[in-house]
């Protein structure tokens, strides 16, 4: 196995040493002597070739990359999504890829599910389209029925993709390792990360059980929104090479007419892209038209869920602060609200971006509101923030990426359609939500408990410090029995404050049941809880004056 694997590689090699050559990349290995691995009448000056070409190397290499085929593809389309890895020009040419390819067989088709699904084909479909109504580079879908009657699309994986794209990994590594050793030209691109990034993207995408998550996540989020439908997972039909989803049929964005209402479908797509940002802290990153159907009675559906980011609740309400500023165009509060989604990191000099940014702000404070595009905004922060050398969240480039995509579909559906002032209705919902009643009981009772949290954790913080001021030959001393009863008094003092915390909101609680006038034994029972609660703070603060006497 090692003899033909030794040689499927070297052929691989010899395949990519030859394109990239064919496009005038040839230079790059001719510090590595691979030169050797083309045919004899390929060996020139590898340099000699790109002066023949009137191309930019952007669209020499997106070539290149549809030529080697399905991983270089896939690698093309990972970086189209990194701008804090490659520069904007080839971002933009790799977003050109597509990876339509031609189908694999149906005989294929049938034995990768029956021994996946441990099932006779017939025992689960009644009906099986042999023809794809999509082929990719790593499955092809095909629409079926079950036998219970349902209408479903049936995603297979491609036979042998997942060896075939492990292996030119491997090969991406070995070439990487030589260029490190021996080339000065991609000295300052950092292709181990690129790699790693790249392997990490693929085993997500080659199993089939991670898509099927994603789908069921959104599932679940959306299930009672009638403007966004979302496949349904058939999980007893799925697995790792094949994946079963209800069928959606409508229209691609491109081919609807006038039966539709264009200017009500962009702001369903923006809406619903904001409500998964903002509410559910899960988004598709990838809403190009290719992956939105648009249905009858102007409701859309997403396909396609291989890319997706995420959002902790922190970051969602620092998003929020900076939609904020950027409504009321406040410039000190944009500028905070990019430092505090993460974009300002440590490895920058804090001062002297920030005053960069402030300056490259300047141009957006003078245009009218509707001129803005947050996407692009966040988008060309984060390029200057790379150029200091900050480390992007991946999950913000992603962010950047969806919000450009839908505001394109939106401009593409209504010249009119403007995303920040779409936006502030939303984010007026958001700030209504933040101050609601609940909202601030649930924050302060959060924070309470963390603060006794970081309060239990002082004695011993205490005494560790004094631990080490002793290593250090200072002396001070502090009996053990003293800082026990700073622990105690602390826990008694938390108590306290959550318990006082409780009574307040069982009284304000209560007193707005009573006042809707329904459930009033549920508003008498909390006053009843409250009065309890009030008692033993009384009680307990005449006891401890007591044990002070």
């Amino acid at each position: 196995m090692g003899i033909v694997q030794g040689f499927r590689d070297a052929n691989r090699i010899r395949k990519i040493v030859t394109v990239f050559t064919k496009y005038g990349f040839g230079h790059f290995f001719e510090d590595l002597k691979l030169h050797s691995y083309l045919p004899y009448m390929g060996r020139q000056r590898f340099a000699d070739k790109i002066l023949t070409m009137k191309q930019s190397d952007s669209v020499r290499l997106r070539k290149a990359f549809e030529e080697l085929g399905p991983t270089f593809v896939k690698l093309g389309q990972l970086l189209s999504l990194r701008p804090d890895l490659i520069n904007e020009e080839y971002c933009k040419e790799f977003r050109k890829l597509r990876d339509d390819i031609a189908s694999f067989s149906f005989d294929k088709v049938k034995e990768i599910i029956k021994k996946d699904l441990k099932q006779e084909f017939n025992e689960i479909f009644t009906s099986f389209k042999e023809i794809p109504i999509a082929s990719a580079s790593i499955g092809q879908v095909h629409e079926a029925i079950l036998k219970n009657g349902e209408r479903v699309a049936v995603k297979v994986q491609r036979p042998d993709i997942k060896e075939m794209i492990r292996d030119d990994i491997d090969i991406m590594y070995h070439l990487e390792e030589l260029f490190s050793a021996h080339s000065e030209k991609l000295k300052n691109i950092n292709l181990k990360e690129i790699i790693r990034e790249f392997e990490r993207y693929t085993k997500e995408e080659l199993d089939y059980t991670v898509e099927g998550r994603h789908i069921s996540r959104f599932y679940r989020n959306f299930k009672d929104d009638f403007a966004v439908r979302v496949p349904k997972v058939y999980w007893d039909y799925s697995s790792k090479r094949v994946l079963t989803m209800s069928f959606i049929e409508g229209m691609k964005i491109g081919e609807i007419k006038g039966q539709f209402d264009r200017g009500k479908i962009a702001k369903t797509i923006v809406n619903s892209f904001f409500k998964q940002v903002f509410e559910f802290g899960f988004f598709h990153a990838d809403p190009h038209p290719a992956n939105i159907l648009v249905l009858r009675s102007d409701r859309i559906a997403f396909l396609d869920f291989g890319i997706v980011g995420k959002l902790d609740e922190e970051t969602r309400e620092n998003l929020t602060d900076l939609f904020i500023a950027l409504i009321r165009k406040d410039m000190e509060g944009i500028v905070n609200g990019f430092a505090s989604i993460g974009i300002i990191s440590r490895e920058v000099d804090n001062h002297e971006f920030r005053e960069d940014l402030i300056d490259y702000l300047g141009e957006y404070y003078d245009r009218r509101l509707e001129d803005i595009n947050p996407g692009r905004l966040l988008y060309s922060v984060m390029n200057l923030g790379v150029k200091y050398g900050a480390k992007i969240p991946v999950d913000l480039v992603l962010l950047s990426k969806g919000m450009i995509t839908a505001e394109g579909l939106g401009r593409e559906l209504d010249p009119k359609f403007n995303l920040i002032e779409e936006s502030r209705p939303y984010v007026e919902h958001l700030i209504k939500k933040r101050i609601s009643p609940l909202k601030l009981f649930k924050g302060t009772l959060l924070d309470l408990l963390n603060l006794r949290k970081d309060f239990s954790k002082l004695p011993k913080h205490t005494s560790e410090i004094l631990e080490r001021l002793k290593e250090g030959q200072l002396k001070l001393q502090l009996e053990h029995k003293d800082v026990a009863e700073l622990e105690r008094e602390v826990g008694r003092s938390s108590n306290k404050i959550v318990l006082g915390v409780i009574t307040a909101a069982l009284i304000i609680g209560s007193g707005l049941v009573l006042n809707s006038g329904r459930a009033n034994l549920i508003a008498y029972f909390g006053f009843f809880m409250a009065s309890i609660l009030l008692v033993i703070l009384l009680y307990s603060g005449i006891r401890n004056k007591k044990v002070m006497v």
